[in-house]
C-alpha cells in the first residue's frame, strides 16, 4: 500500500490560519495476498491494477469556532 498526503488546492494565499489536507491511497491489487482468485479478479475488473482513493478536508480557524 502507497500512502501520500499534501495540501490540497482550495482556500489558502492570505489566509494563512487555513490547513488543507489531502490523501491519496493505493494499492496493487497482486499484492493483496489474503484474496482469493475470484474476489481478485472481481477488483480488477472494476479498478484495474491498481485500487485507489483520495480525501481532502479544509480546516480554518472560523470553522472551528
Amino acid at each position: 500500500m502507497h500512502i501520500r498526503a499534501s495540501r490540497s488546492s482550495g482556500p489558502g494565499g492570505q489566509y494563512p490560519e487555513v490547513t488543507a489536507v489531502r490523501i491519496e491511497a493505493s494499492i496493487e491489487l497482486r499484492a493483496l495476498e489474503n484474496l482469493g482468485d475470484a474476489q481478485r479478479a472481481r477488483l480488477e475488473a472494476r479498478f484495474g491494477a491498481r485500487a485507489s482513493a483520495i480525501g481532502q478536508d479544509t480546516r480554518s480557524q472560523a470553522r472551528d469556532r
